[in-house]
């Protein structure tokens, strides 16, 4: 009987002690705040290279539409002037300066080559791929072109793919100099405008780059179709390029240099921002031929 009571006794004195329940919950709750800052650290990682991810996304889309423009300058845009007449298209960048860029290029490539000769006075013309030069006939605004230099403007009225001809409207007509056909191209010319918003003092600087100004100052661009030379951007129809920018420097003197920086907001807390810029370099067409 007493072995029975002195059993039932140790069994009872059995289990945790205040101390050991109290340390327990204390390792717990390193154990759970170790995994929190972890799970944190990470999200934070995640969260911060994910807008850093945007930010460089939204510079590099707006550089590479430009690199694609700019290396298609002085394209298809004739050096020399006018048939009969002393109007020129050059100089092929007609506005450079800090947060601003106008120049002039047949930047969809529709050019072709006359495939006969073209005499004064003539509605028709013999050109290689009539479709490509004559997209959209009694609209299509086209140059004829001797060797890349003499021109004279033309509305293309009418492509005839099985005769390999396009139409050309009788006012203007060829001009009065004659065309060979080794010497001749059709070229559809546009002049194109990159520009930053709000850069009133036009440095290339966004004005409103301070805090709690996101979405900041953008790019805009616009393209004109047109068969003789502009020189202002009055008629222009400008679309958002890119936004997030806080500088657009162009600047034109040998190497044509291009900077663009983005920024927007950082994980490091309140008001904090990170940038991103990507430069360029590009020779103009007109200096490497």
């Amino acid at each position: 009987m007493k072995k029975n009571i002195a059993l039932r006794l140790e069994v009872a004195e059995k289990g945790f002690t205040l101390v050991e329940v109290l340390v327990s919950l204390v390792i717990f709750m390193l154990i759970m705040i170790a995994v929190y800052s972890l799970f944190d650290g990470g999200q934070w990682f995640y969260l911060h290279a994910e807008r850093r991810t945007k930010i460089q996304e939204i510079a590099r889309m707006a550089m590479e539409q430009l690199e694609r423009d700019l290396r298609m300058i002085g394209f298809g845009i004739p050096q020399s002037s006018i048939f009969g007449g002393s109007t020129k298209w050059t100089p092929e960048i007609f506005v450079s300066t800090p947060g601003k860029i106008y120049f002039r290029a047949d930047l969809d490539n529709r050019h072709a080559m006359l495939t006969r000769n073209a005499a004064s006075g003539d509605t028709t013309l013999y050109v290689e791929e009539p479709d490509l030069v004559c997209p959209a006939p009694g609209f299509s605004q086209i140059v004829l072109a001797r060797d890349n230099r003499r021109w004279q403007p033309l509305i293309c009225t009418g492509a005839d793919n099985a005769l390999d001809t396009i139409t050309i409207d009788a006012t203007p007509a060829t001009g009065s100099e004659s065309c060979d056909s080794e010497e001749c191209e059709v070229y559809t010319p546009e002049h194109i405008f990159y520009r930053l918003t709000g850069d009133a003092d036009n440095d290339g600087v966004c004005d409103s780059s301070g805090p709690g100004s996101d979405p900041f100052c953008s790019i805009e661009r616009a393209v004109i179709f047109g068969n003789a030379p502009l020189s202002d951007d009055s008629t222009a129809t400008f679309e958002t390029l890119s936004t997030n920018i806080i500088e657009f420097k162009v600047e034109n003197s040998g190497l044509l240099r291009v900077t663009i920086t983005a920024r927007d907001r950082s994980m490091e807390g309140p008001q904090k921002y990170q940038d991103v810029t990507l430069v360029t370099q590009i020779l103009v067409r007109g200096d490497a031929y």
